[in-house]
C-alpha cells in the first residue's frame, strides 16, 4: 500500500470514527432527569420534607415537643440534602443553584430552631443570658430569610410547572 493510500485511509478512518462518536453522543446535559422528571423529583422531595412538619404539637409537653422536633428535623435533613444535590437539566441549572442555597439555608434554620429550643429549656441559664443568646440566633436566622424566600418562590413555581407537565 502506498504512503498516500495509507494516509488517506488513516484520515478516512479518523473521520468515520469522529462522525460515529458524534452521532452516538447524547446531549451533553449532565442531568440524568428529563425536565419533567426533574420537576416532579424536586417537588416530591420538597413536599415530603415540608409535610413532616405538619404535626399538631399542642398536646405535647415541652420536653417531648423538643425531642420530637429534633427527630422530625433529623428525618427531613436528608430530603433537603438530596434536593440540594439534584442534577438539574440545563434549563433549570441556575434555579437549582438557588435551590441548593435555599436547602442549605433551611437546614441551618432548622439547626437554629433546635438551638433556640435548647436555650429556652435551659433552666440554669439566667434570663438576661437567654435573651442575649436568643438575639444572636435571631440575627443568624434573619440572614437566611431572603435565601429561603427565593427558594420557596422557585418551589411554588416548580409545583405549578410540574402540574402543567402531567
Amino acid at each position: 500500500m502506498s504512503k498516500g493510500l495509507k494516509r488517506f485511509t488513516a484520515i478516512l478512518l479518523a473521520a468515520v470514527t469522529a462522525l460515529t462518536l458524534s452521532a452516538c453522543k447524547k446531549d451533553d446535559d449532565p442531568s440524568p432527569y428529563t425536565e419533567k422528571e426533574y420537576l416532579v423529583k424536586a417537588v416530591s422531595l420538597y413536599n415530603e420534607a415540608n409535610d413532616m412538619f405538619n404535626v399538631d404539637i399542642s398536646d405535647w409537653e415541652q420536653e417531648e415537643a423538643v425531642a420530637k422536633n429534633r427527630e422530625i428535623i433529623e428525618n427531613a435533613r436528608p430530603l433537603y440534602k438530596e434536593l440540594a444535590e439534584l442534577q438539574a437539566p440545563r434549563k433549570y441549572a441556575a434555579k437549582q443553584e438557588i435551590i441548593k442555597e435555599g436547602s442549605d439555608a433551611t437546614m441551618k434554620m432548622l439547626d437554629i430552631m433546635l438551638e433556640m429550643n435548647e436555650i429556652y429549656m435551659d433552666e440554669n441559664l439566667p434570663e438576661a443570658e437567654k435573651q442575649k443568646k436568643i438575639e444572636e440566633v435571631t440575627k443568624q436566622s434573619d440572614e437566611l430569610v431572603d435565601v429561603m424566600s427565593e427558594f420557596y418562590d422557585i418551589m411554588v413555581k416548580y409545583k405549578k410547572d410540574a402540574a402543567k407537565k402531567k
